[in-house]
Formats: structure tokens, sequence, C-alpha cells
């Protein structure tokens, strides 16, 4: 299975990703700008890919390593190169699929699904996608490990079984945690101050540092009274951390909020 071609066809994956991903994050910072021609190729470029992929490899029915249902692990048995390529080049579809996911999201009009509510969907569905990639390695490792050792050494595999079992849990926990976390902020309102005063609005001159417009819907921070539009400060907050003025600290921990997903290689 893992030959020259094997090798090519997973760095082509990846570069596939990095492309994409670097090309989904810039159209989504652009918001009302970005380009809908661009983000609608980008999806039907990343299913081309995808289907492209499984069709050269079809004989080895890759594709059911998606859904917890593997019919090729009989071929890894002592083969640990095998085990390696085929948990990468499934790691490395999975995270296709969900800038597949975030790009879908991101052709969604304004009317539909604000910018503002966008950050936490992509949080949300990039929880997901780690967890569920953690998840995916598991059955592989497991089988790898329980089969490729005989006789005496049969202890010896399922020591490492054990050993390999016990580390993921605390991975797949912290995982969990974290797509808990990000599935109850999609039905929480985490206000980022509060109505301003008219003295607030009188000093910040009615109109938002953001996007340089009259206010709609104006906050003023907690932690230092600066006033912006509620849906221009949400969208600052899930890119930065601080005021966009002072500097000050502000928001919760804005990783993954930006449609980026993560480049690490899920590999046990």
């Amino acid at each position: 299975m893992i030959m020259f071609s094997g090798i090519l066809v997973g760095l082509a994956l990846l570069l596939t990703f990095s492309h994409a991903n670097s090309r989904l994050k810039r159209e989504i910072g652009l918001q009302a700008r970005s380009s809908m021609s661009g983000l609608v190729f980008l999806i039907i470029h990343i299913l081309f890919c995808i289907l492209l992929f499984y069709l050269v490899f079809a004989d080895e029915s890759l594709y059911s390593g998606l859904w917890l249902a593997p019919t090729f692990l009989p071929t890894l048995q002592n083969s640990f190169p095998n085990l390696l390529w085929v948990v990468l080049v499934t790691d490395s579809v999975l995270k296709l699929i969900t800038v597949e996911c975030k790009a879908i999201v991101a052709v969604l009009p304004a009317t539909t699904l604000p910018y503002a509510k966008r950050g936490k969907v992509f949080l949300a569905i990039e929880a997901t996608s780690q967890l569920y990639r953690a998840i995916l390695p598991v059955q592989p490792w497991l089988y790898y490990l329980v089969n490729s050792y005989e006789g005496a050494y049969r202890v010896l595999g399922f020591t490492l079984a054990s050993v390999y079992f016990l580390c993921k849990f605390w991975e797949l926990l912290a995982r969990f945690k974290m797509w808990h976390l990000s599935c109850s902020q999609l039905f929480k309102h985490s206000p980022l101050g509060e109505a301003p005063t008219e003295q607030q609005l009188a000093a910040a001159g009615n109109m938002c540092t953001i996007c340089h417009d009259e206010f709609s819907d104006p906050v003023a921070l907690q932690v230092c009274g600066h006033v912006f539009c509620e849906s221009c400060l949400t969208t600052w907050c899930d890119r930065e951390q601080s005021c966009p003025l002072c500097r000050a600290k502000v928001g919760t921990d804005p990783a993954w909020r930006d449609g980026s997903t993560s480049f690490f290689l899920q590999l046990f």
C-alpha cells in the first residue's frame, strides 16, 4: 500500500489542506467583502480532491476509516509504515472535511447567520473535528499493537496496547472538555460590555472606531469604557483578546474563532 505514489498523495493532501486553510481564513476575515465565487470554488476543489484520493486507493477501502468501521485493518498487521500512512492520510482528509464545513458556513448570507455569531460556530466545528480526529486512530493502533506480536511476545502487545489506551484516555478527556465548552457557548450569550452612558457616547463621537460608521447596538467595554458596535466588537474578539484602542484585556481565548483549522497531525 505504502509506495512512492502513496507518499506523494499524502504530501499532496497536506499541501492541499495548507492552501485551503489559508485561503478560507483570509476570506472569512473579509466578511461581507469575501469572494463568494472563491469560496464556492474552494468547496468544489476540496470535494474533488477527497473523491480523487479515495478513487485512486479504492482497492484499499480507506474511506471506511472515516466512520470507525475500517475494513483495511488486516493490512496493518506487522506493517508499521502502513499503519502510520493510513492514519496520516485519514487525518488529512478529515482536516479537509473540516475546512469544507467551515467554508459552507462562510458562504451563508449574513441574514441567515450574522458575522458576529460565526466565531462560535467555527470554534464548535473545530472542537468537534479535533475530538473525532483523536478518536479515529484508536482502532487501527490497538489492532496493530495486539495482533503484531505472537507467542510469548503477545503479552508485550497487550501491555503496549494498555499503555496506549491509558494515554489516549487523557487526551480524549481534554478534547471532550473543549468540545463540550464550545458547544455550550453556541447557545449562550456572553456580553463583552454594557450599555454606554450618554457621556461615553458623546466622548466616542457617535462613531465606531472599528467600522468607522455610526454605532449599531453600541456597547461599552467594562474594563476601559471604550464604545463600539456590538457586532464589530464580537467579530474583533474572535481574533484578538484586547480592546482595539487601549489593548486592555477583554473576552476569552479567540483560538479557532477565525475559521482556521489545526495543522497538528493526529498520528496516535
